[in-house]
């Protein structure tokens, strides 16, 4: 399904982590499962990463994260990133794109508001300003509180070297 697995969801002994950083995730696909890019069963940290177009058929268009079988240990950090038309089929019903990050169960935790945001790209020495907002998702957070995501202004295009054009509408990569 996704482009990283993290842990095994049936094999709670098996122990795995993760720090991701700097790296875009661009459409990944998943159809018959959930996670479109990550799928976490262990401890991931997610830091100044880019997500886009990425599908999932059931939930966390970019990003699951659920405890193993019989545990309680799933972790999932994610900061200062953003994330962009990420999807999932909803159970078939409908395509919906208003589903980032699904966390199942274990604990998470994200940037807070857009000054979080904010700080996390002044630590990776971005200039401002910055885009902050609202990050779509489920059951993230202790108590269910939204996270934000924030990256530089939206992309002015990509130059293609080699063909001699530039397609516009491509996010900014800012790491």
């Amino acid at each position: 399904g996704c482009a990283i697995a993290l842990g095994d969801p049936t094999q709670p002994e098996v122990s795995a982590s993760a720090t991701i950083s700097h790296t875009a995730f661009e459409a990944n696909k998943s159809p018959s499962s959930q996670a479109g890019a990550v799928a976490n069963y262990g401890s991931t940290d997610v830091t100044r990463c880019y997500f886009g177009n990425n599908y999932a058929f059931t939930v966390g268009g970019a990003l699951y994260s659920s405890n193993p079988t019989g545990t309680g240990n799933a972790k999932l950090a994610v900061t200062g990133s953003s994330f962009s038309a990420n999807k999932v089929d909803a159970h078939e019903t409908k395509i919906v794109n208003t589903q980032d990050v699904y966390v199942n169960s274990g604990s998470s935790v994200g940037d807070a508001d857009c000054a979080a945001c904010e700080a996390a790209r002044k630590a990776g020495g971005l200039p401002p300003p910055g885009k902050c907002s609202k990050l779509n998702g489920a059951n993230m957070g202790e108590a269910g509180e939204p996270f934000y995501q924030c990256s530089i202004a939206p992309g002015k295009g990509v130059h293609h070297e080699q063909k001699g054009k530039t397609y516009a509408g491509y996010p900014a990569v800012w790491w």
